[in-house]
């Protein structure tokens, strides 16, 4: 055994001449399960679900960004590895199981890899006509797991041929935002069937990366055998937060009695030039931020259709910008808040008369009166947009 450091971020306990230091190359250097180009990645309200957890890599990795990550890991020597990984890296967010997970969840033993080295292929199915080692272990079914932990948002999978069962039957993915799994052609190499599995999830996500198979080859026989595809569900959400990102948000002047920042109008604004002889345009009118900012401001409306349950006639984009104890003079009626962006706190405070609430709205819209209640925005770390829709008064 040995304890290695990887840039000064992660602490790994690992068997020396393993593939356990392979893992390590696959997730942490090379990312294996993430995806850049469609914006696959971890972050801070991910809740992870690690299907095959190994020694931990992905575990850790995840749970240093996100939220939560429940681990599951069956092989008992790799199951020791992973809780002493995350006592090492003093992760208190990681909850581990020593359960196998499958469809059915009745196998009663696993299938060991031969020899000293390969610590990472240990299988519930006997693929290989060969003589192997097992070991007793416990199982759950992969939709218990879904049903007891409903705060579930995000799956990685890579359980060595059982994903292929689950992913043939499972059909609830309502709460998961994203889907990381290998899919094991070493176990079945028919390419039909995968591919089948990959026309059922496009009904689930619209955002996918997988592979292009050979339509003239039925079976799939190729180094490596693992195919690992990624599926998402896009949002509205995010197309505007990439459009927030290349849109510049003006520093407003006028509102410092509120906070200092980045913050403006997209829809309806009164027109305080009004009375004068060169204005053109009436009492009011659409904002100048709208006209300048065209593709951002049908977005921002697009996504309001869908978040925000009551008529709005405008919407102030804030960016970084935290707001004082304030009621809002301008707006009628109820507001509905959303946060959005790659943020650590930043919750929405509202003094009601029963007492102060705290709401997380990041991804999250929450609709107040803002012109009845004062309301603030507490400390936040990272880059932090809000959309705040409105009736102007």
């Amino acid at each position: 055994m040995k304890t290695i450091v990887i840039k000064d971020s992660y602490c790994f306990r690992i068997r020396k001449d393993t593939t356990d230091i392979k893992s390590i190359n696959e997730v942490i250097k090379r990312k294996c399960y993430q995806k850049k180009k469609i914006n696959f990645n971890i972050e801070y309200d991910d809740v992870w679900l690690d299907l095959g957890a190994n020694i931990g890599v992905f575990t850790i990795s995840a749970a240093k960004k996100c939220k939560k990550v429940y681990s599951y890991e069956c092989v008992k020597d790799n199951f020791m590895l992973l809780n002493e990984n995350v006592s090492l890296n003093q992760l208190e967010n990681v909850i581990t199981s020593s359960l196998a997970v499958s469809h059915s969840g009745l196998e009663d033993k696993i299938y060991l890899c031969r020899g000293k080295t390969n610590k990472y292929e240990h299988s519930l199915i006997h693929w290989r006509k060969i003589k192997k080692e097992t070991q007793k272990i416990k199982s759950i079914k992969f939709s218990d797991i879904l049903d007891k932990h409903k705060d579930i948002n995000c799956i990685k999978m890579d359980i060595e041929g059982c994903e292929i069962e689950i992913l043939e039957n499972f059909n609830n993915y309502k709460n998961i935002k994203k889907l990381v799994f290998e899919y094991s052609f070493n176990k079945d190499n028919r390419i039909f069937r995968y591919e089948k599995i990959i026309k059922k999830l496009k009904n689930h996500f619209d955002i996918r990366i997988v592979k292009n198979m050979d339509k003239t080859e039925k079976t799939y026989n190729h180094f490596p055998s693992g195919v690992i595809s990624f599926f998402k569900k896009s949002k509205i959400v995010d197309k505007v937060v990439e459009l927030l990102k290349k849109n510049t948000i003006y520093y407003n002047y006028n509102r410092t009695n509120i906070g200092k920042g980045r913050s403006q109008t997209l829809g309806l604004v009164n027109n305080y030039f009004y009375t004068s002889p060169h204005n053109t345009k009436p009492r009011i009118c659409k904002s100048v931020f709208s006209d300048k900012k065209p593709e951002l401001y049908d977005s921002v409306f697009e996504l309001g259709k869908k978040i925000v349950k009551h008529n709005f006639t405008s919407v102030q984009v804030n960016h970084n910008y935290k707001c004082k104890r304030h009621i809002d003079g301008r707006n009628v009626g109820i507001s509905t808040i959303i946060g959005l962006g790659n943020y650590k706190g930043g919750n929405l405070f509202i003094e009601y008369p029963d007492g102060i609430k705290e709401i997380d709205i990041r991804n999250k819209p929450y609709s107040f009166n803002g012109s009845k209640y004062y309301h603030w925005v507490s400390d936040f770390e990272g880059d932090r947009y809000s959309l705040v829709y409105f009736n102007l008064n």
